[in-house]
């Protein structure tokens, strides 16, 4: 019934809540993923712009060649300086003095203002060149003539070109980009040369990756064919054909998964940048949402489950105690009782069932004393066949008979005897521990004289035991196995025997100990016993100790009763534990 509870509380209500969440999740996935799209696609844009003007102001740092500003330190122009160069008039003196001009302008208005710049190179239609560079590298005139013939059959005034391109031969690596720009005559706009200047596109390359995500590559091109960036050759395997707008975000499938491509190519601007972004990336930062979603859906699924268990337990669990308040009546437990919770029809059953027991329980009962009354009342007739009195003045009278002929010994033997008789057919069930042990020793006393001084009984009583009450002749059976199986007649012949019995409180518990030096017992044995102890009523030769422990496991319960300990030829150890009654009780 709980289980059929339970899957109907999942069917109707766990299960849409879960697909619910998973829907919910998706479609918050979705916007969050077109949210970010349109995030990255602005912040391309921005890029673009930045771009942009970063290279303006080297394309305009370019045009400053054909400017009349004086050289510093002097009264020329640098375009004056290679006009004259161009004619080819002058002394050597001259020439250098002019080259000198050029190379200080060359390093103050490009180099040291522009950190960026590798190279700056000034290159006349003759053949002639200028040139301030930062490192030791430096473009050949090869390639510079190379770049020459690009720019004037490009037809336009200012061109890129990629390093990786120029020196593709080489296999260097290189990722620096070129600018160059014409050097026309003002009036007839009469091709004079160019200036080159060679970036070291790091620091844009850096300044771009801490504008994007994670894991998103960028492409810079320029003229829409040239590859001046490339942070991870996406260009060669994922290519983009810009038409119809010249911003926008696609969605391209590559071996290595599914990737967000957005780009910015404006038709008034010679570049254009491309990013390149693994949805995987994009969804990344949804994993935590997705933990937390499911993190919180299974806390409330978990929540719900316990409360609609607690719930359901609370309807099922009064029946099933009261079905197992049957069957351990079935078992023969006729004082089962169930525990009545609630005003609900359950608890009335409950009600009913508890009186139902307790009608059975007081018949039987009933029964049980009156049946009882029945064998006492035998048990008495048996007793009343022999007159006490007359037992009692005939062993007086044979131990007054003993102890006139000088049969001292006898004389004691029969008047231990006839305590012990005294006390076996008294109608007290229970007595105090320091009685118990005097009628104790009387029966030693008995015992005593078979052993012809080769017996020795040590008596450690703690004085909290003496007031305790347990059933009468309850210790007499356990000093009686000691001399039916500790102390053999050879062993009483030639050695002492010893028996120390020690009475101590612990706790809520009186321990009995007798302890013997006799021959004592194997494991095996002590097993046997120990399994004969633990089952009821057993019937075997030591039959004494199984009745004082059938008593006391009867009388107090389970956790009562002998316990014993032995080695092989190092006696036997006999433990009573009983609990602490200082009043009197009818024993059973």
């Amino acid at each position: 019934m709980l289980r059929r509870l339970l899957l109907t509380y999942v069917i109707l209500i766990v299960l849409p809540l879960t697909v619910a969440s998973a829907f919910a999740y998706i479609v918050f996935k979705k916007n969050m993923e077109y949210q970010v799209s349109q995030s990255v696609q602005r912040t391309v844009e921005l890029l673009h712009r930045e771009t942009q003007s970063y290279f303006d102001d080297m394309v305009n740092l370019t045009t400053s060649v054909m400017n009349d500003d004086k050289i510093t330190g002097g009264d020329e122009s640098v375009f004056s300086i290679l006009r004259k160069r161009e004619k080819g008039n002058g002394d050597q003196l001259e020439d250098y003095v002019q080259r000198q001009k050029i190379d200080l302008y060359l390093n103050n208005n490009f180099l040291n203002r522009y950190r960026q710049l590798n190279e700056a190179d000034l290159l006349l239609q003759t053949g002639e060149r200028f040139s301030a560079k930062r490192t030791a590298t430096i473009a050949s005139m090869e390639q510079l003539q190379r770049l020459q013939q690009q720019l004037l059959a490009s037809g336009k005034e200012w061109i890129v070109a990629s390093g990786a391109a120029l020196n593709a031969n080489a296999g260097n690596g290189d990722r620096s980009v070129y600018i160059l720009r014409r050097i026309n005559e003002p009036l007839t706009l009469r091709y004079i040369g160019c200036v080159v200047l060679n970036l070291n596109v790091e620091e844009l390359n850096r300044s771009l990756y801490n504008a994007l995500l994670p894991e998103q590559d960028v492409v810079l091109l320029w003229d829409r064919g040239l590859v001046v960036l490339d942070t991870s050759n996406q260009w060669e395997q994922e290519p983009i054909v810009f038409k119809d707008t010249d911003r926008k975000s696609v969605n391209k499938m590559t071996p290595h998964g599914e990737v967000l491509v957005s780009f910015s190519s404006p038709e008034d601007s010679e570049w254009s940048i491309v990013t390149y972004l693994p949805y995987s990336a994009l969804s990344r930062g949804m994993d935590k949402v997705r933990d937390w979603i499911i993190g919180i859906s299974l806390a409330c699924i978990s929540l719900s489950m316990i409360v609609a268990f607690a719930w359901v337990k609370g309807i099922v669990k009064p029946l099933q105690s009261l079905r197992n308040a049957l069957k351990r009546m079935e078992k023969g437990l006729i004082n089962t009782k169930v525990i009545v919770q609630g005003k609900d029809e359950v608890a009335d059953l409950a009600i009913v069932f508890n009186g139902m027991t307790d009608k059975l329980s007081e018949s039987i009962d009933q029964m049980y004393r009156v049946e009882i009354a029945h064998k006492e009342a035998e048990l008495r007739a048996l007793q009343a066949q022999i007159d006490p009195h007359f037992l009692y003045n005939a062993l007086e009278s044979i131990r007054m008979m003993a102890v006139m002929q000088g049969a001292s010994d006898a004389g004691e033997m029969a008047r231990a005897l006839g305590v012990l008789f005294r006390a076996a057919t008294d109608f007290h069930t229970e007595i105090p521990l320091q009685q118990e042990l005097l009628l104790l020793r009387q029966y030693v006393l008995i015992q005593e004289m078979r052993f012809d001084g080769h017996l020795f009984v040590d008596y450690h009583i703690s004085p909290d035991a003496e007031d305790i009450y347990v059933p009468k002749l309850l210790l007499q059976p356990l000093v009686e196995n000691c001399f039916k199986h500790a102390f053999p007649q050879a062993l009483m012949e030639t050695q002492n025997c010893r028996i120390d019995i020690t009475v101590s409180v612990k706790g809520n518990q009186a321990h009995i100990v007798v302890a013997d030096n006799g021959i004592g017992m194997d494991d095996h044995h002590i097993q046997m016993l120990q399994t004969k102890l633990r089952s009821s009523y057993t019937q075997s030769v030591q039959v004494g100790i199984m009745n004082v422990n059938d008593r006391i496991r009867l009388k107090w319960g389970e956790d009562y009763g002998l316990d014993l300990l032995s080695g092989q030829d190092a006696g036997m150890t006999v433990t009573l534990k009983l609990p602490i009654k200082l009043g009197k009780e009818e024993a059973m």
